[in-house]
């Protein structure tokens, strides 16, 4: 049976009422009920984070490098990631995106229709407020799903919340961006296309879920400089972005070469 091990870098998870102790639990918790099971790694020290490990039965990894400002670099994460887990396929997932075993299902679609070799799976979130625990019972994808279309909305195709990978297949030689940034994103989709990499968008099939509807971010922030710095000095022959993706997966679930 195939093997996914999800990994992260999370924000502090505060208190109970925190909310970003709220979306990270909601996040973390949605992937725990995903089947077949993933592992799940914690990258990072920030307060709470090494409690939460514990609290959901993840690894947390401590160490990773970080910026003069004290933000973590995601490129620390997909380098080491492929040392931790021995599962077939890696994943990273922003630490307040809700996933569903529709999902899964999408992954384990494309694994099984995609050539052998190195291949990436991408998709658009939906943005929609939750803002509580969320009930994780037989009928809440349905009730989440309706709730995305009829208040929240669509995220454009300029990033993705999720990279799905092979272990040690992609992505070690990634610069050193700060995550939560701009930037680093669409790097890793522009590398992915200019090394002949398949590019697969999961958005027609699998919804995934954004805790908020928050403002089109600016990226002029330090560190926001710093990482499109890196992107225009390290980004491949496409701009980075999900339309460059050269598949795409349909809402049948049939793997589709663009």
């Amino acid at each position: 049976m195939l093997k996914l091990t999800i990994f992260t870098i999370p924000k502090m998870f505060g208190g109970l009422q925190n909310p970003s102790r709220i979306e990270q639990d909601n996040a973390i918790i949605s992937w725990r009920n995903l089947k077949p099971k993933p592992n799940i790694i914690l990258f990072g020290n920030d307060p709470g984070v090494h409690e939460a490990a514990e609290r959901f039965g993840a690894f947390n990894h401590s160490t990773i490098l970080k910026t003069p400002l004290g933000t973590p670099l995601i490129s620390e994460a997909f380098k080491y990631v492929s040392a931790l887990t021995d599962a077939d396929l890696t994943c990273y997932v922003n630490c307040d995106i809700i996933t569903s075993q529709v999902w899964m299902d999408a992954i384990l679609l494309a694994d099984d229709q995609l050539p052998e070799g190195p291949f990436v799976l991408v998709g658009q979130r939906w943005d929609v407020n939750v803002g509580h625990p969320m009930n994780y019972d037989c009928s809440w994808c349905d009730r989440l799903n309706a709730k995305a279309r009829n208040e929240g909305r669509r995220h454009g195709t300029g990033g993705s919340d999720y990279f799905v990978f092979p272990r040690n297949s992609c992505f070690s030689v990634m610069p050193p961006f700060a995550v939560g940034r701009c930037g680093w994103d669409n790097w890793s989709m522009s590398y992915a296309v200019s090394k002949g990499i398949p590019l697969v968008d999961l958005s027609r099939y699998a919804m995934v879920f954004h805790q908020g509807l928050l403002p089109r971010r600016d990226c002029q922030g330090p560190e926001d400089h710093v990482n499109m710095g890196l992107y225009f000095k390290h980004r491949g022959r496409v701009t980075g972005n999900i339309t460059d993706a050269t598949h795409f997966l349909t809402e049948e679930g049939t793997l589709v070469a663009k």
